[in-house]
């Protein structure tokens, strides 16, 4: 992968090659305004490229402050995540062996089975398991390369004629969004009611604990809150992380028809 410095130096020389080409329309004579027009946009968006150039270590700081701020640690967050999964990873390899040993029971799988659907419960728990992983991909991917991420949206905003302009401006705001929002992930469920601390009760606390009652209890109990804590919860999160990143998309690609500053060229 190329570095920071590399991408950012490509940047500044697409920038000025932006530039230039916007200033050798102005001086070309020939009077078709659709080509004319492209003037005053190229040489405002190779300005606008040279100084997020120059603010780019301005733009990490201040990403890293805020994340400080208002969410927390990225090491609880991944402490969190981790732990979460390895409680659902036994959990699953624990009822797995209960199961097999109950199915050897004559007949007795079959009575389980047409009371209490199994599968569901197994399907719910692996996908919740699926889910989780691929959080901890992102994450991890997040943490450790938001910086290259936002080189190389500055780079793809460099490009003349506004080529790469939406999908850089969507990696920028992607990476400052996500580094900064995904921390407070347990906060969030925590303030949903949707603590990982309730999401597993001691079997002593299961009023009956017959084979029937924690079936009844997986079910009742378990079923719903590791689908909300693990998949509805963290869902929703993403979903306004992801609406937020699309809004500061906008605001730095200046889809809305404006830079985010104004650059007047004559």
């Amino acid at each position: 992968m190329f570095s920071i410095a590399d991408l950012l130096t490509v940047a500044q020389a697409l920038s000025l090659l932006t530039y230039f080409i916007g200033t050798a329309i102005y001086a070309l004579p020939i009077p078709l305004h659709g080509v004319k027009k492209w003037a005053p946009r190229l040489i405002a968006d190779g300005i606008y490229s040279l100084v997020l150039i120059t603010a780019y270590t301005i733009i990490v700081s201040a990403t890293v402050e805020l994340e400080n701020e208002i969410s927390g640690s990225w090491g609880y967050y991944e402490y969190w995540l981790q732990s979460t999964i390895t409680q659902l990873s036994m959990l699953y390899q624990y009822l797995s062996l209960a199961y097999a040993g109950l199915s050897s029971i004559p007949y007795f799988g079959k009575i389980i089975n047409s009371i209490f659907p199994t599968w569901v419960f197994f399907s719910a728990l692996s996908l919740a398991l699926s889910y989780l992983s691929f959080l901890q991909l992102l994450s991890l991917f997040i943490y450790n390369d938001f910086e290259v991420l936002i080189a190389l949206g500055i780079l793809l905003i460099a490009l003349p004629f506004r080529i790469g302009r939406v999908i850089g401006a969507s990696f920028i705001s992607s990476a400052i969004v996500f580094f900064i929002g995904l921390p407070y992930l347990p906060n969030f469920l925590e303030n949903l009611g949707l603590s990982t601390g309730q999401l597993f009760l001691p079997v002593s606390q299961v009023s009956n604990t017959t084979v029937f009652g924690l079936f009844n209890y997986m079910y009742s109990y378990l079923l719903p809150q590791m689908v909300a804590v693990t998949i509805f919860g963290p869902l929703i999160y993403l979903t306004l992380l992801a609406s937020l990143s699309i809004g500061v998309a906008s605001l730095i690609s200046g889809m809305g028809g404006r830079l985010p500053f104004p650059i007047e060229v004559p």
